[in-house]
């Protein structure tokens, strides 16, 4: 993942680097779409049953 084309990065802990983050994104529309294709791409990396794929493969 890349800062900036994929996501956008903040510092553990860094409340404003965060919130500067979620404001780019509320504020420019075409960066929100530029970041949600990458990560409806990578989304089903989260769901549950490759989770539980993931977890069997790794302890099985």
């Amino acid at each position: 993942m890349v800062d900036g084309r994929d996501v956008l990065f903040a510092p553990a802990g860094d409340v404003l680097a965060l919130s500067a983050a979620v404001r780019r994104v509320a504020d420019d529309p075409a960066l929100a779409a530029a970041l949600r294709q990458p990560a409806r791409r990578r989304s089903h990396l989260f769901a549950w049953p490759e989770i539980a794929r993931a977890h069997l493969a790794l302890y099985g």
